[in-house]
């Protein structure tokens, strides 16, 4: 899976994954940042993000009622009125979006049902680190997205489990270099996690977890297991 196939097996994912902040309309200041992604499980089309990223924006729009969710420059005003749910002790958290949502803002959704991967197992992540937040002259945001295959660390009856394998074993995907040890990933809190699935000659990818937890320098990552997430949208945990 390493070279140009490892590196277009990632850039697959892109378009399934979005920048989620919230601030005020028309305000410059640097504002508060997690990711989301989107799914169609045939029962219901929704959205993913870790659930400390929706607690986040609420806890501030509360306090400040002109607080907007965005995701990239399209704002969805509250994203209180839409949640579906969020888990008691598993960190996600589903809200509903809409299909010309998901079109304007040129994403896709992720594929349906999951797969847990086991030990070892590729898997491929997608997201939008803090660091990689610009504000243009206009007045814009522009997101840089971090990408990165790799191997399942280990699991938990909960959790799966990433840990950085030494540099000789880390795919370049987009070949301008391995990231930095110290490189801070906030931000991609609500991120999806996809295993590689091959079989029969045929390689395909599905949906494994959400990121709710980094450590500093990429050393550590931990995704909930999907399974936890109904059809419906609901939360198992």
């Amino acid at each position: 899976m390493r070279g140009p196939f490892g590196t277009e097996l990632v850039n697959v994912i892109q378009p399934c994954v979005a920048p989620l902040y919230w601030q005020k309309a028309g305000s410059s200041d640097a504002p508060s940042s997690g990711s989301a992604f989107f799914v169609n499980t045939g029962k219901a089309l929704f959205g993913i993000t870790a659930g400390h990223v929706y607690d986040a924006f609420a806890e501030e729009a509360s306090l400040d009622p002109g607080k907007v969710c965005w995701f990239y420059n399209f704002p969805i005003a509250d994203l209180r009125s839409r949640l579906i749910s969020k888990g008691r002790e598993c960190d996600v958290a589903t809200f509903e979006i809409l299909p010309s949502e998901i079109s304007r803002l040129d994403r896709r959704a992720a594929p349906w049902p999951p797969s847990i991967p086991p030990k070892g197992k590729s898997v491929l992540l997608a997201g939008f680190p803090g660091i990689g937040k610009r504000m243009t002259a206009s007045g814009a945001l522009t997101f840089g997205m971090f990408k990165s295959m790799t191997n399942v660390d280990s699991l938990s009856e909960r959790d799966i489990s990433l840990e950085r394998p030494p540099d000789d074993q880390v795919t370049d995907v987009d070949g301008k270099g391995l990231p930095p040890h110290d490189i801070d990933l906030g931000g991609m809190s609500g991120d999806p996690l996809f295993t590689v699935l091959d079989g029969a000659g045929i390689v395909s990818w599905a949906l494994a977890g959400v990121i709710y937890e980094y450590g500093a320098a990429f050393e550590i990552i931990k995704a909930v297991k999907a399974d936890v997430i109904g059809e419906d949208g609901s939360i198992n945990g």
